[in-house]
């Protein structure tokens, strides 16, 4: 019976770190994205 538990305990853990570690990966991307576009717009900025 403690096994059991404890497997649901693991599986649950398991299964907020994978959402937590997506939902990172997700916001960091954005991040980058959005720092990279204003580097480029930036760059291009003194060209017009």
């Amino acid at each position: 019976m403690e096994s059991q538990l404890a497997l649901k305990v693991y599986k649950s853990l398991m299964r907020k770190l994978v959402v937590t570690f997506f939902m990172k990966e997700l916001v960091v991307g954005s991040l980058m994205k959005k720092i990279i576009c204003g580097m480029l717009n930036d760059l291009q900025a003194p060209n017009e």
